[in-house]
């Protein structure tokens, strides 16, 4: 930014009775500007402010005639006292952790902050290698609050997960049963790494966000399909048969879910909206993926997790052997009964 320098020549400004400070001020009278008094209307406060002509601020040859007021009451041209030269500086020096630091800013109207630092980065790089030591190259703005933001999520994660394992050993009062809702977590990360790779979106804080939406629903998927299981062997049905209608009825929901969810996110999709488009990338085809592997591997761990250990445990409980109990009182006193053999005591009878 441009900036005028002056130079006093302080031989001539003590010769003329004029100092520095008043230099500075008749230059900023008349290029910048000095406050003379306030204009109030209502609540608002307008400053009034004096500074020269439009002319006389723009021409480098009368900028150097304003007149400069003396000590011994006249008035002396600028040019006798100082020259005026104009350089190119920084408007303002900033700092950031009491260093120095120079801020570049921008803003894209069709890509986020978290793509754009990941197409800047090889040049960033290449840009700092050439710093002299003691200069360095630092992203800031929304893609730091992104990370920023990442880690505080990063801190509960632990938290929030023991807590879900609690509730759905509460709810399900068995362990093998929250165990298959854990090993459903893998499908769901499956599916939006694929979703990343085909669609092309990068790793940002709104992923995160879309990730964790993702596993609500999977999970929630996931518990309606053992509860439906859980229902139909009360209801009669045994082995392979209760888990395959289960899977049947919950076939055309889940269906229709993933096909009104994926519908919903399309034109986020096709637009590639700059802050939702990693979202719903990774909504929809973890949806997709999740869902039909849900379908497919929870059936399976049930089978082998609840299902074969009850079986195993049902043959166990037949082929133990039964304890013998001793006959009931009236079977020990048949043969007694039987004989009718009567012997006298004195005056009373009794069977022996």
């Amino acid at each position: 930014m441009p900036h005028l320098v002056a130079e006093v020549d302080q031989a001539r400004a003590r010769d003329a009775g004029v100092s520095s400070a008043v230099i500075a001020e008749a230059l900023t009278r008349t290029v910048s500007s000095v406050p003379v008094t306030e204009f109030r209307e209502g609540d608002d406060t307008i400053p009034i402010t004096l500074r020269g002509e439009d002319a006389v601020r723009s021409d480098p040859v009368v900028r150097e005639t304003p007149p400069i007021a003396s000590a011994n009451g006249g008035t002396v041209p600028l040019s006798q006292v100082a020259s005026i030269t104009v350089v190119n500086r920084f408007a303002r020096i900033e700092r950031q952790d009491f260093t120095r630091a120079i801020t570049v800013e921008g803003k894209s109207s069709v890509m986020a902050a978290g793509n754009i630092a990941a197409h800047i980065s090889q040049g960033l790089a290449t840009i700092a290698a050439s710093l002299p030591p003691g200069h360095a190259v630092q992203v800031v703005g929304v893609f730091q609050d992104s990370a920023e933001s990442r880690s505080s999520l990063a801190v509960n994660f632990p938290l929030c997960f023991g807590r879900i394992a609690l509730l759905f050993v509460t709810q399900f009062n068995s362990n093998r049963r929250a165990l298959i809702l854990g090993l459903i977590m893998p499908l769901v990360i499956t599916g939006v790494a694929l979703g990343l790779r085909v669609m092309g979106a990068n790793f940002g804080f709104m992923l995160i966000v879309g990730i964790l939406a993702l596993f609500g629903i999977i999970f929630n998927n996931a518990i309606v399909l053992l509860d439906r299981i859980d229902l139909e062997r009360k209801a009669g049905a045994e082995g392979v048969d209760a888990i395959v209608d289960a899977c049947a009825q919950r076939l055309r929901p889940t269906t229709m879910t993933v096909i009104t969810t994926v519908l919903g996110l399309l034109p986020l999709l096709i637009a590639r909206d700059p802050l939702f488009f990693g979202f719903a990338s990774v909504v929809a085809s973890g949806l997709v993926v999740g869902s039909i592997l849900t379908l497919g591997v929870l059936p399976i761990l049930y089978s082998l997790l609840i299902e074969t250990e009850e079986r195993r445990a049902n043959e166990e409980s037949k082929s133990a052997p039964s304890e013998v109990l001793p006959p009931p009182i009236p079977e020990l006193l048949a043969p007694m009964a039987s004989k009718k053999t009567v012997k006298m005591c004195g005056e009373s009878s009794f069977f022996c």
